[in-house]
């Protein structure tokens, strides 16, 4: 019966599977057409991998046919290839060029990407003050009555960051907690975490690790893994809350999100055995999933590790070339000599 069951599941699976690779193909020939919607449907499945292999230069070339018939979703994802540099070599100004189409007709969840790239150092496109004129239009937007659009979550947190780091305006501490807390109880995750940061560090409020460890679970309760990290943290540091085994389940729960700090704490803790039973095998391969994302502080314990255990050190010789090598890439000669002395 068992067996009988499971050929009708893998039957219907195959069903379900010709039955999405039909509708792509007419989806296409209906792009291939000039539908702009279809372009746009083409455009996406390139994007996710979605009843087609992923292929990102596709995708942008169907974004762009659907976007130059004004299809706002096609403009904005077509926005978003550049910023990320997907497919395309990254251009924050071609992305603004594209994005203001939209921002242009007022829609949110493209101002409130553009407000995002506007506050990114270092880029051509780097203008605070134009970014905070842009948040503050598009909480305007979201408070007009007559506005259906999603988004004003989003707005509400990224006109408070403005007002907490004073982008683009002068800090004002109640300004941007009172934002934050708009968009935190609308269940907004970076919100929550910019809540609990500020209790966590006394900035603009008085200090509450009580406050700070309830804004931060909230975030946590929807994967946020610099809030499951800032737990960790203060379960580590806090002298009327240290509870290192509570601070390991978090960082554990940070880590599996590939959180490079949490790896490198953690890291700290199986090497010292605190919170965690001792294991310096384990400390080694959590400073080494550090490393892979770029964690230099990782790299010199790793060194001081194998410096410090014979037997690891003999067993992790086929590593000391990777990790040289990293280390001529963070052109840090120390580091270098310190792996070099460790070969046998």
């Amino acid at each position: 019966m068992k067996k009988i069951l499971a050929l009708i599941f893998l039957l219907h699976l195959a069903l379900i599977v010709h039955a999405d690779e039909e509708y792509f193909k007419s989806m296409l020939e209906s792009a291939k057409e000039g539908d702009s919607f279809s372009q746009f449907y083409v455009g996406y499945a390139y994007d996710q991998g979605e009843e087609v292999e992923q292929n990102h230069k596709n995708a942008i070339e169907w974004y762009r046919k659907s976007a130059d018939q004004g299809e706002t979703r096609a403009i904005k994802n077509l926005a978003i290839k550049y910023a990320n540099g997907e497919g395309v070599d990254q251009n924050y100004a071609e992305a603004k060029k594209i994005i203001l189409k939209n921002a242009n007709q007022d829609l949110i969840e493209s101002i409130n990407l553009l407000v995002d790239w506007l506050i990114i150092p270092n880029t051509p496109i780097y203008n605070p003050n134009e970014a905070f004129l842009w948040a503050t239009k598009s909480l305007e937007i979201e408070k007009n009555p007559t506005s259906a659009q999603f988004g004003g979550t989003v707005a509400k947190y990224l006109l408070g960051k403005l007002y907490d780091y004073g982008i683009g305006v002068s800090p004002d501490p109640k300004k941007a907690i009172a934002l934050y807390r708009l968009s935190a109880k609308d269940d907004y995750s970076d919100a929550q975490f910019a809540l609990g940061y500020l209790y966590h560090k006394g900035k603009g409020v008085k200090k509450d690790i009580t406050q700070a460890i309830d804004w931060y679970n909230k975030a946590a309760d929807q994967n946020d893994s610099d809030a499951l990290l800032n737990l960790g943290y203060i379960y580590l540091t806090e002298d009327d809350y240290l509870d290192e085994q509570n601070a390991a389940h978090y960082l554990h729960a940070a880590s599996e999100q590939n959180n490079p700090n949490a790896h490198y704490i953690l890291g700290i803790l199986f090497e010292e055995g605190r919170g965690v039973d001792k294991n310096v095998e384990t400390a080694y391969e959590y400073y080494e999933k550090a490393v892979q994302v770029n964690s230099e502080l990782a790299l010199d314990a790793i060194a001081k590790l194998l410096d410090r255990n014979k037997i690891l050190k003999n067993a992790k010789q086929s590593d000391l070339d990777q990790w040289i090598e990293y280390a001529e890439q963070l052109q840090n000669p120390t580091l270098k000599a310190n792996f070099e002395k460790l070969k046998l």
